[in-house]
């Protein structure tokens, strides 16, 4: 814990000296900025004054190589002449390095350098070449690129100067003369050259062409100026302000550099930031003293108090004590009396009420165990919330959202309900509904489930507020579907079969008789002949009069039409008859893969479906063993099953995907568990409760009876005491879910 005096040292501290260093940081930075920006122009000016002295340079070399034709024509001279005039210029110029003069046609009339005359014959190098046909077409004095020379390593400049006729004006002499451009750079340099600066000069490429350390022209160095930056490392790895100024030659563009190293840039800046730093610590001194001294005279009475409540604290004793000091002081003694002479009165009081709260707590922590115990253990889950914000819910809300505790509290409890309940919910608890009712739920995920609610107002925590119970009716409702299907499906079996019996005799009586009509009608046989003669006609020509009026095909539509409404009727006997077949063990795996056998030879091109285009996965389990069953019943089954499937899939479009059939089979609690899943377009919700209905089809009208799912529910659910349920995603997949005794329909009570 720290002490009085240590936070009015620190106060006095952060409040006096921290200023004092901020301003002496400041200021120091202001003048070392300031010098850098005054060194920065005094390079800028450096590099402005040599690159305009060596254009001075440049134009002055110049006006001596146009002298030449001014001194003597050289026009009017002999190759001769002109070799010795070239000499003699290289002789009295040391930065000349050699001079080749051609004349308007490109033949060279001489070309010397120091101690040597070339042939004339030899050829110009391209550079010449190229600056030769620059200044014929220009007429003007231009310069090459600065290249080295092969034997002595220097850099040359090549630079050309037309000569013209003094008589004609016309151009008639191409002078090429090659500069020591280090000799010149030199000459100017040294001129101007002040101690800790380096100027260079640098090409349009960057590749330094003159520095004061050869080793970095011969290295072939180059430097990159990027726009704005003052401060860089030189080619010596130190930290030197730079700035340039450009040198225009001709079509060429070259750059004089200056720098100067930071170090010796800054000393005039260190110097003036020491003075300022004195300044400040000793500012900063005299504010330390004077702090000390103010703390001492608040911290001093402070403490003296502080000694006096420790002997009470310990011996409950108050010797008395007399301070002296600030006003303020004086007055915290005199209250401090005061405090004391109340204290003992105040200590009985509270420890009464200590005794009291104590035991309020005791019994208050075990109501709220009994209630945390009592919360935790409800099979539904529990949130309590105040005007819709959880403040606490137990496990079992947390298993049913799938939200951990943590996330729930805190959370709006409407985000756990269903957007189509959640108008009604917010009215019940508004109104403080405490009558159980059913809504839509969500969980995590989005995912709906059907919920049973019920409020309550309870005491928690000091204020009234509301617990909400979730009960989740997910597993009720799918059994009370299950039973109302069941109860329909059983009573519409009664009822089929009652029907089936009574339409049966009149069918067949249909049947009958339009086998017989067309036998008489259109069959040639003996009989049918002479009856025809003694009507007075022949029995082609009753043939010719029934096909012209399409009775033939009258009686076939009848005929199809009856055997159509015999099969439907054979179907719906099936949902009362019970098998005559025996009860045999069979392996499930090995009656539907017969079945897949037997379908994959399904193809129909008006169906639009082949089902050897589907993808059969199969997922069977190890454990999966024999189970005692009507073995052709159960084939119908898995027969009706993949051939729904398969006309489901037709169809859909398929983009990104193909047709797919996964099959399952495991054991699970004495159960044989069969899935079929298709990834076809799914159904609704509305049709899947009703898929199990007699008549009741997805397919168009004239493709189904609709009895196909029906007679298979009860050969599952009736003939063998198992179950069968649909499940699906509509435009995803659909699934139906299998489960028979593994030990017959016998094994089940009931």
């Amino acid at each position: 814990m720290r002490s009085l005096y240590s936070i009015l040292f620190r106060s006095y501290i952060v409040l006096a000296l921290v200023p004092l260093v901020l301003l002496g940081i400041m200021l120091t930075v202001w003048i070392g900025s300031g010098q850098i920006d005054a060194s920065l122009r005094q390079e800028q000016a450096m590099a402005r004054y040599i690159a305009h002295d060596l254009r001075q340079h440049f134009s002055m070399l110049e006006d001596k190589l146009f002298s030449l034709n001014q001194y003597r024509n050289f026009t009017a001279l002999t190759d001769q002449e002109i070799r010795d005039v070239a000499q003699e210029m290289i002789a009295r110029k040391s930065f000349i390095y050699s001079i080749i003069i051609l004349d308007d046609t490109g033949r060279i009339k001489t070309r010397v350098s120091p101690n040597i005359v070339y042939d004339g014959s030899e050829p110009l190098d391209p550079a010449d070449l190229q600056l030769y046909k620059e200044i014929i077409k220009t007429g003007q004095v231009n310069y090459g690129p600065v290249h080295d020379d092969p034997n002595f390593r220097e850099s040359l400049m090549l630079v050309g100067v037309p000569l013209k006729d003094r008589a004609t004006g016309r151009l008639e002499i191409v002078l090429l003369a090659q500069f020591r451009l280090d000799v010149l750079w030199n000459n100017v340099v040294d001129q101007n050259y002040r101690d800790g600066e380096n100027v260079f000069l640098i090409a349009e490429d960057g590749n330094v062409l003159a520095h004061p350390n050869p080793s970095v022209v011969l290295a072939k160095r180059s430097l990159s100026l990027n726009a704005g930056s003052r401060i860089r490392k030189n080619f010596d790895g130190k930290w030197v302000i730079g700035a340039s100024a450009d040198l225009k030659l001709g079509g060429l563009t070259y750059m004089v550099v200056a720098e100067r190293e930071v170090e010796a840039a800054l000393v005039p800046a260190i110097r003036s930031a020491g003075v300022a730093l004195l300044a400040t610590l000793l500012t900063a001194a005299l504010v330390f003293v004077a702090t000390v001294r103010n703390v001492r005279r608040i911290t001093s009475p402070v403490k003296l108090l502080t000694e006096a409540a420790l002997n009470i604290r310990e011996d409950g004793f108050y010797p008395g004590i007399t301070v002296s000091g600030f006003k303020e002081i004086k007055e915290l003694s005199l209250a401090f009396d005061d405090m004391t002479r109340n204290l003992q009165r105040m200590l009985e009081e509270l420890e009464h009420e200590v005794q009291i709260r104590k035991e309020s707590e005791e019994a208050l922590l075990r109501s709220e165990e009994r209630f945390r115990a009592l919360h935790n253990a409800s099979f539904g889950g529990i949130a309590i919330h105040e005007q819709g914000i959880i403040l606490d819910c137990n496990q079992g809300l947390a298993e049913i959202s799938g939200f951990d505790v943590d996330t729930l509290v805190g959370m709006d409890i409407m985000e756990l309900i269903s957007e189509s309940s959640r108008n009604l919910v917010q009215n019940n608890i508004r109104n403080e509904v405490e009558d159980s009712y059913e809504a839509k739920a969500k969980r995590k995920g989005g995912f709906e489930y059907p919920v049973r609610l019920e409020s309550r107002n309870i005491p928690y925590k000091g204020r009234l507020v509301q617990v909400l119970e979730f009960r989740d009716m997910t597993s009720q409702k799918r059994a009370e579907e299950f039973i109302i299907q069941n109860e329909k499906m059983m009573s519409l079996g009664g009822l089929a079969a009652g029907m089936a019996h009574e339409i049966n005799n009149p069918l067949a009586a249909i049947v009958g008789s339009c086998q017989n009509l067309r036998n008489r009608l259109l069959k040639e046989n003996p009989m049918n002949i002479k009856i025809a003669e003694e009507c007075g006609t022949s029995f082609d020509s009753m043939v010719s009069y029934a096909q012209a009026r399409d009775c033939d095909k009258m009686v076939e539509s009848i005929y199809e039409s009856g055997k159509r409404a015999a099969d439907i009727v054979k179907d719906m006997l099936s949902f009362s008859r019970q098998s005559e077949k025996s009860l045999v063990s069979n392996k499930v795996t090995d009656l539907m893969d017969r079945t897949i056998k037997l379908v994959s030879n399904d193809y129909d091109l008006k169906k639009n479906y082949d089902f050897k285009k589907i993808d059969i996965i199969k997922e069977y389990a190890d454990s999966n063993g024999n189970v005692i069953c009507y073995s052709n019943q159960i084939q119908q089954v898995f027969f009706n099953l993949l051939k729904n499937a398969a006309h489901a899939m037709a169809d859909k479009e398929y983009v990104d995907d193909t047709p797919r059939l996964i099959i399952r089979n495991y054991i699970r609690d004495n159960m044989s568990v069969i899935e079929v899943e298709d990834n076809g377009p799914g159904v609704t919700e509305d049709a899947r409760k009703k898929v199990f209905e007699p008549f009741f089809s997805t397919k168009g009208p004239g493709k189904g009876t609709g009895l196909g799912l029906s007679v298979s529910y009860f050969i599952v659910v009736k003939q063998h005491r198992g179950s069968m349920e649909v499940f699906s995603e509509p435009g995803e997949w659909t699934r139906f879910v299998i489960r028979i005794p593994v030990k017959g329909p016998e094994s089940v009570c009931g």
